[in-house]
């Protein structure tokens, strides 16, 4: 397969949505928003040193424990990774009958449905790879936001 049609020369990957880069500014400034807003409160309230509110100490010091930890889980989102199946000769192969007689022909892929292959894989005729089936770790799933086949919808997918 890798002869015939190599990796290299399979159609590009399509453009990710607004939404792939608006959703995660937008997670960002409500966490930013919420973390300042309870760190502000907390400390408006305090009382001056050494008047023995332990409680209210206590208080400030879990709410800059969970904005930290909140700041902290913003930031695994943002980089820790998501789920997408790139492509490789472990998942682009091999290409099914129909998809790479269209390639072959130059003709437009619109209209293809996903390929069913065997253990419950299927074939993204959008991306060009196999998504896992149940007993590999899938199932996976086209993200319409970034439009990448994913394992698992642990971000911004639609379900």
């Amino acid at each position: 397969w890798e002869r015939f049609l190599p990796i290299r020369d399979l159609p590009p990957m399509q453009s990710r949505r607004c939404g792939y880069f608006a959703e995660p500014l937008c997670g960002v400034f409500v966490v930013t928003v919420i973390s300042t807003m309870l760190v502000g409160l907390t400390m408006s309230v305090a009382p001056p040193e050494g008047s023995g509110a332990g409680s209210l100490r206590t208080a400030q010091y879990l709410i800059w424990v969970w904005a930290a930890l909140a700041g902290l889980c913003v930031l695994y989102l943002l980089f820790g990774p998501n789920g997408e199946i790139h492509r490789s000769k472990r998942t682009c192969y091999p290409v099914p009958d129909e998809v790479a007689k269209r390639l072959q022909k130059d003709e437009n892929l619109s209209g293809l449905r996903n390929i069913e292959g065997a253990d419950g894989r299927t074939y993204c005729v959008r991306c060009f790879v196999w998504r896992p089936g149940p007993t590999e770790g899938g199932p996976g799933h086209h993200c319409d936001t970034c439009q990448r086949c994913v394992t698992g919808f642990d971000h911004h997918c639609g379900v």
